[in-house]
């Protein structure tokens, strides 16, 4: 159970640094095309 809940936390912590990677990526590609 405990192993379950551990490996939960860490696909969360996976998605939402996937998350914040996607968004500095679109957001310097925005910058660039901008200038």
């Amino acid at each position: 159970m405990k192993n379950k809940t551990m490996h939960q936390l860490m696909s969360v912590q996976k998605l939402k640094s996937y998350d914040i990677q996607n968004d500095i990526k679109n957001k310097y590609y925005a910058y660039i095309f901008r200038h």
